[in-house]
């Protein structure tokens, strides 16, 4: 009985004993024949031994390097552009008052030179016998706006600058000789307006109430001829030498009545008579106070309106409607510099047309540095629906000597006299106006206007605006003399309105310009250091990103197994 025991507990022993040494022989067999790659698997699972023991905490300090790495690429990349779009925070400790480049622009007297190119009718015994008007362009005269700017207050909750701009006329010396030279045959300006304000009030009813008392035109304007007259530039342009209606007889109180109730800007009632002057106007316009975006919130509205004279609309066009986009005041004001717009298209407000134009994009220039804009060839396409309600609604418009034809647009409810705008030479005017005349040479090169910006911070380096100004002529049978004149649109002059900007200047404005401070240098280790923290943060990220990935997604070696079976062999 005491062997049966013995006998099994050795059976027992031997066949544990033969099962260990089966399996012994057999991991040996196998670890003989993948010894390499078992060694590199145990070496694999004790480096990751401590990732796992620390996994959850490794995982919240990446997302936390993570997090904070996003904020600085945020920063970078778009927080950035506010320093210098601010002017290096206002260099000087301005934050949240002006920004640099706008005291440079306050500081400096802005010079706009005006050139005049005059035009005569050089066949005028001709033209009363029913002949086309030939026209001859006179000498040149040259005269420029001196800008100062006084009252200068900011709102950097409303973004904007609010200043008051008054100017005054300088004419060069180069030009003062054509000045005060007297030009022959010139159309007779003030007579021709004075018949047109007769049909705007009187309408078919001015042959009877204004033409019948001007049958004898000397009686109102002396002894210059109806169809022309000789002026001196500075009498034609500013008046003091063209009195007329210098006695109180019926016609000429007619005349002063229509005078008034239009509100004429180009004719002045005096004690001893009615001048005329075709800038009169021109610098009530240009004594304003204007309101325009500061840029420091939005930079790429700087330098564009929000009122004039403290109006965000004008009444001029169609029929004075506030929700007319005619009436609404837009646009980079004037010669405002350091406010374009890269190759975008913008628009440019033109105080003596009482309505912005816009200049397209053309091209860049040689050397690639600026870029150059050119007026729309459709500003005065009046068939265009954005166009219409410069001519739309308006009962003056009704007369044919003002139809809306494309390439002109009256000024009657501009200035209140019934002048009409073109490019010069009737550029781009449809036939009605080009076929009624002769002697123009339209040249696109010349008479096109451009605006040459600088590419680097958007400065205008040259800026030129051109436009002819034109009166109608027609026949009148109540005055014998004009009973065979043909009905033309004659041009009395063009003018070039001109911004050209020294290298002193422009050097001024690249360094204080919005648009400039990247490529200025005191931002360059600014930028520098801006460009190296993005690429940093980019690759922190990807390794945060790399390490993310493979702590939750990998499986965890087999380690507490192995444990456990070796613990059970023991036992065993």
């Amino acid at each position: 009985m005491s062997r049966v025991p013995k006998l099994s507990t050795r059976t027992v022993t031997l066949d544990v004993t033969s099962s260990e040494t089966s399996s012994e022989s057999s991991e040996t067999s196998s670890e003989s024949s993948e010894t390499s790659d078992s060694y590199s698997f145990d070496e694999s699972i004790v480096s990751l031994n401590f990732f796992t023991k620390f996994r959850k905490l490794i995982i919240i300090i990446l997302v936390v390097i993570m997090l904070i790495t996003i904020a600085f690429f945020l920063w970078g990349a778009a927080a950035g552009f506010f320093i210098y779009n601010f002017t290096w925070l206002s260099t000087k400790g301005l934050i949240g008052k002006a920004p640099d480049y706008w005291k440079v622009f306050f500081s400096k007297r802005m010079y706009v030179s005006f050139e005049v190119h005059p035009f005569s009718i050089a066949n005028v015994d001709d033209v009363l016998k029913g002949k086309k008007p030939r026209m001859k362009e006179g000498p040149t005269i040259s005269f420029r706006l001196i800008s100062r700017k006084s009252n200068i207050t900011y709102s950097i909750d409303k973004d904007d600058v609010t200043f008051d701009e008054k100017c005054d006329a300088q004419v060069t010396d180069k030009s003062r000789h054509n000045y005060e030279q007297t030009i022959h045959s010139i159309v007779n300006v003030p007579f021709w307006l004075t018949l047109l304000l007769g049909y705007d009030i009187y309408g078919t009813y001015a042959d009877t109430q204004i033409f019948e008392l001007l049958k004898n035109p000397s009686v109102a304007f002396e002894d210059n001829s109806p169809l022309t007259a000789d002026f001196t530039l500075k009498s034609l342009l500013f008046g003091g030498h063209n009195l007329f209606c210098k006695s109180k007889i019926k016609i000429c109180v007619k005349i002063r009545h229509m005078i008034e109730k239009t509100k004429s800007r180009t004719f002045v009632l005096k004690e001893d008579g009615i001048d005329f002057s075709l800038f009169a106007y021109l610098f009530g316009k240009f004594n304003v106070t204007a309101t325009m975006h500061s840029g420091i919130r939005n930079t790429k509205m700087a330098g564009h309106l929000k009122k004039l004279n403290g109006q965000e609309l004008i009444t001029t066009w169609d029929n004075g409607s506030t929700t007319s986009t005619c009436n609404k005041i837009r646009g980079l004001f004037h010669f405002y510099p350091g406010s374009g717009n890269g190759l975008q298209d913008f628009e440019l407000w033109i105080s003596e047309l009482c309505r912005p134009v816009m200049f397209r994009y053309k091209a860049e220039k040689s050397d690639d540095d600026f870029l150059q804009f050119e007026i729309s060839d459709d500003t005065f396409f009046n068939n265009l629906d954005r166009h219409l309600c410069y001519c739309r609604n308006n009962p003056r418009n009704r007369y044919w000597y003002r139809s809306c034809f494309s390439g002109v647009m009256g000024l009657v409810d501009c200035l209140g006299s019934s002048l009409m705008v073109s490019f010069p030479h009737f550029i781009n005017s449809a036939e009605q106006f080009t076929s009624k005349v002769e002697g123009l040479q339209p040249n696109l090169q010349k008479h096109t206007s451009r605006i040459i910006m600088y590419k680097k911070n958007g400065s205008f380096t040259e800026l030129s605006i051109k436009y002819q100004i034109n009166v109608p002529i027609f026949n009148v049978d109540r005055i014998p003399i004009l009973a065979k004149v043909p009905w033309a649109l004659v041009p009395i002059m063009w003018i070039e309105q001109k911004l050209l900007v020294t290298a002193q200047e422009m050097q001024d404005f690249i360094k204080v310009s919005p648009y400039s401070r990247a490529f200025h240098e005191e931002m360059v280790p600014v930028n520098i250091f801006r460009f190296t923290m993005i690429v940093v943060c980019l690759l922190i990220l990807t390794v945060c990103i790399i390490l993310l990935t493979l702590l939750i997604l990998k499986t965890k070696p087999p380690l507490e197994l192995k444990v456990k079976d070796f613990d059970e062999k023991d036992s065993i």
